[in-house]
């Protein structure tokens, strides 16, 4: 965790840039976290003009992905292994609140937030 942390900490202090692959990482987690079983989702291709650009030339963000548990298969993959364990990216994406939440759907924090200190109370925050 304390990897993930240092990472995003970085990544907040890089401006646009940082915040960029912080919305990117977002959406590839989410989209793992709504379809844990669809194998595509856990594969990311690093040549991806998009991924390769925003996330990949970024140390930070590439160490992000990494600690995440993301593996490099080949030259050519990122792929999230089947046995990872997703409760941290979800603690990552979930409001603390969430749990306690009358709501059977988690609150799901905004697009435009950013990934904070958790002693804020927050991983995502303005």
């Amino acid at each position: 965790m304390d990897d993930i942390l240092s990472c995003i900490q970085t990544l907040n202090g890089l401006g646009e840039k940082g915040t960029a692959a912080i919305e990117l990482i977002k959406k590839y987690t989410t989209n793992i976290l709504d379809n844990p079983a669809v194998a595509k989702y856990r594969r990311i291709r690093i040549e991806n003009v998009r991924f390769n650009e925003i996330i990949w030339n970024l140390e930070a963000a590439r160490n992000l992905v990494y600690a995440l548990g993301f593996e490099q298969e080949g030259s050519d993959y990122l792929v999230l292994p089947e046995d990872v364990d997703l409760s941290l990216i979800k603690e990552l994406l979930v409001k603390p609140s969430a749990a306690s939440s009358t709501s059977s759907q988690p609150e799901v924090a905004a697009p435009s937030l950013r990934l904070g200190r958790p002693a804020d109370g927050w991983l995502w925050h303005k």
